[in-house]
């Protein structure tokens, strides 16, 4: 649990193409997390499916101090 009380399920990638596997959807499954991301070394937020956004490091970054 993050300070804000709300689950996440991160994935860290080192592609520019970010893509998850099956084991990311598996532990999303059993902790049913608040959002599911994947930090990418992009620059810019894009969705990877309609509940997975992937977020550049930096965003990420600012997402949490909020």
């Amino acid at each position: 649990m993050w300070p804000d009380a709300k689950s996440r399920a991160i994935e860290v990638k080192r592609s520019l193409s970010p893509t998850v596997g099956r084991g990311f959807h598996s532990g999303c499954a059993d902790l049913r997390p608040t959002r599911k991301l994947v930090v990418y070394p992009g620059t810019q937020p894009l969705h990877v499916t309609a509940d997975i956004d992937a977020l550049p490091l930096s965003s990420l970054a600012r997402e949490l101090a909020k």
